[in-house]
């Protein structure tokens, strides 16, 4: 989508508040072409709108990150500010959005504000809660760095992972969550008003052989995908009385086809999940417990993140100097096939009439897609099953 950019190692979605627009930031590193030079770069952010997705041109917007260059990114819960972590800094830094003054109508930065750096440990994630009370940073040591909005420091979290792979916070806001060197994921709940938060210990989860290399949360939180250097993936039911001390559910464990280290996303309503190896990408149905397909080659060097949108439609993969961005075809196929379980088992007409509503819409969409008719679709979908 942009020819320009030599690498893209993160992506972040969001969906704007009181919009239909959904935005996706992508950090580069874009080099000139300076042969002279080649420490010269443009440390740039890139704004698409996924409304433009079905269009032949993808128009993008751009933010520049001045003396540095970004390395994680996450979006405010309005939309109107970034949080990402600076490579050459090592600490956060807060971009607030605003219209730019030229009459344009273009999102650019209004102001900046950096955190103070606490530790020499690498920040290999950031993020912030959904109901913006504060904010995380993973370190790649062994500990989670708890912020006010303001940056002041409220809690450190030791992992006791001997070293942490990745770290996460939930989309619901309540949790953070780190995995590393250990055979598990640890998740905390955050609680409190800013100024006032307590960390809590939630709950772990625990089954696979080596580290988890990387792990994934579904909208609600009650899902939580895991992948692991064991060769193995895990699906994990974590909608559990956690205060009560009832520790997650393994719902599913499946084996990684495509080689490590691994990425690991599972879409907003959980039905689908997609695994990275190398340069291809693999679909699981977490409906019916199988792998769907595999997509060869989706870039010309290893898949450096992936992420599903908020709608379930698509699937956004980063790589080499490409932005990939597919549809959730199986994902579809897993919403009709689950929307037809409740079908059979709806306790009233309207429900079933709303049902078959969702799965006629899902069809279409599918078709849409496809370029095929319903029938091929359903034929299709039956052959599959």
């Amino acid at each position: 989508m942009a020819d320009d950019v030599s690498s893209i190692p993160v992506i972040a979605v969001t969906a704007a508040v009181g919009a239909v627009v959904l935005l996706i930031v992508l950090l580069c590193t874009i080099s000139r072409g300076d042969k002279d030079d080649k420490n010269q770069e443009d440390r740039v952010m890139m704004l698409w709108s996924t409304k433009e997705f079905s269009q032949k041109e993808h128009k993008f917007i751009r933010l520049n990150v001045d003396l540095d260059s970004a390395t994680s990114v996450k979006f405010s819960p309005d939309s109107r500010a970034l949080v990402a972590s600076l490579a050459n800094g090592n600490k956060i830094r807060v971009f607030r959005l605003g219209k730019k003054d030229d009459g344009s109508g273009n999102v650019g930065v209004a102001g900046t504000m950096d955190f103070p750096q606490v530790s020499p440990a690498e920040i290999i994630n950031v993020g912030i809660s959904s109901k913006g009370t504060f904010i995380m940073a993973g370190l790649a040591d062994t500990h989670l760095i708890i912020y006010d909005l303001k940056g002041e420091q409220q809690e450190v979290i030791n992992t006791h992972q001997m070293k942490n792979y990745f770290s996460a916070l939930s989309p619901c806001g309540r949790f953070v969550a780190s995995s590393g060197f250990t055979p598990d994921v640890k998740i905390w709940e955050v609680s409190g008003t800013p100024g006032e938060l307590k960390v809590t210990r939630a709950m772990e989860l625990k089954g696979h052989n080596s580290g988890v290399s990387n792990f994934s949360f579904n909208g609600d939180s009650s899902r939580v995908a895991t992948v692991s250097k064991d060769g193995t993936w895990k699906l994990w039911d974590t909608d559990v009385r956690y205060s009560q001390g009832q520790d997650a559910k393994l719902l599913f464990t499946g084996s990684v086809s495509l080689p490590g280290p691994n990425l690991i996303a599972i879409s907003p309503d959980g039905r689908t999940v997609a695994i990275s190896g190398d340069s291809s990408v693999v679909f699981w149905d977490t409906v019916t417990q199988s792998e769907s397909v595999i997509l060869q080659d989706l870039h010309s060097g290893p898949i450096t993140a992936l992420q599903f949108n908020t709608s379930n439609h698509y699937l956004v993969t980063a790589g080499d100097k490409h932005l990939q961005v597919l549809h959730n075809v199986p994902g579809y196929y897993s919403t009709i096939a689950d929307l037809e379980q409740r079908e059979k088992k709806a306790t009233s007409a309207g429900m079933r009439e709303r049902i078959l509503e969702q799965i006629k819409e899902a069809r279409q969409t599918l078709s849409n897609i496809l370029g095929e008719s319903n029938e091929e679709v359903v034929t299709k979908k039956d052959r599959a099953s």
